[in-house]
């Protein structure tokens, strides 16, 4: 003999606030996934964010570096040129002005209304009439190149 069992009201109930909190449960944990791929989509763009803002000061970083290596280098050079001999040093830089051509006087030279610019430090200087060549008055420096003749 089969037992036909049919459900009871409460049987009924029971079934039926299963299926709702099963239904509940999920949706609760749909949302809950919702959220954390939200959270992890702004994550990324803060992320994102901060790579660009890192990038940007490292190019600063690097311009500023690379500004202040030159600025050492110049330094340098300068340094090395005042420990170096004048002699040696007025020498080199008269022999390459020379060498490419340009007129070139030095302190002492007699010169004749003659406009001189400094190769040290780029002064004008006018020579009315016949004159001895002196150092540079701005700098000191003995070599001039011949501009233009007066």
């Amino acid at each position: 003999m089969q037992d036909h069992h049919k459900p009871g009201p409460e049987e009924s109930d029971l079934g039926q606030q299963l299926g709702e909190a099963v239904s509940e449960e999920i949706g609760s944990l749909v949302r809950l996934e919702l959220a954390a791929e939200q959270m992890l989509e702004d994550e990324a763009a803060l992320a994102g964010a901060y790579l660009k803002d890192d990038v940007q000061q490292a190019k600063t970083y690097l311009a500023e570096l690379r500004a202040e290596l030159l600025m050492l280098e110049s330094r340098a050079v300068h340094w090395l040129l005042e420990a170096a001999d004048p002699t040696q040093r007025d020498w080199l830089r008269l022999h390459c002005h020379i060498s490419h051509g340009e007129q070139v006087a030095m302190a002492g030279e007699v010169v004749h209304d003659s406009r001189l610019q400094c190769l040290a430090c780029q002064a004008v200087t006018l020579a009315k009439g016949t004159v001895t060549l002196g150092p540079c008055q701005a700098c000191g420096c003995d070599l001039f190149q011949t501009l233009t003749a007066h």
